[in-house]
């Protein structure tokens, strides 16, 4: 079986919070790219606290991974082994977050908050 090029992986859908019953908008684009076949998982930052799901975002609850909870054992036993798999890729990534937003101590927290 062949390896899965950048053309066809999927993509990641990072949202603070799926699903939300305001988003429309989203809900527009991620049916649109279902309809043209684009492989996708949405990754929310924070689980659905509401009981009222949009009917147009039932189909998409498979499709969503919700991250754990910053400073879980999960995700830090998962920062752990990327980093001491893939120790060029992790730090680059982290040093691309810390590069973009070094000049604005606010967004500098917020993105390595939300980087695990």
């Amino acid at each position: 079986m062949a390896s899965a090029t950048p053309a066809d992986a999927p993509v990641a859908l990072l949202v603070s919070q799926f699903p939300r019953f305001v988003d429309a908008y989203f809900l527009r684009e991620i049916t649109g790219l279902r309809r043209r076949g684009i492989r996708f998982r949405i990754y929310s930052l924070r689980r659905f606290n509401g009981r009222v799901v949009h009917d147009a975002a039932r189909p998409f609850l498979a499709d969503t991974v919700y991250v754990p909870f910053l400073c879980s054992w999960p995700l830090v036993r998962e920062n752990l082994r990327v980093l001491v798999g893939r120790p060029g890729a992790y730090l680059g990534a982290l040093g691309a977050v810390v590069r973009g937003s070094l000049k604005r101590p606010r967004a500098l927290l917020r993105a390595l908050a939300v980087f695990p």
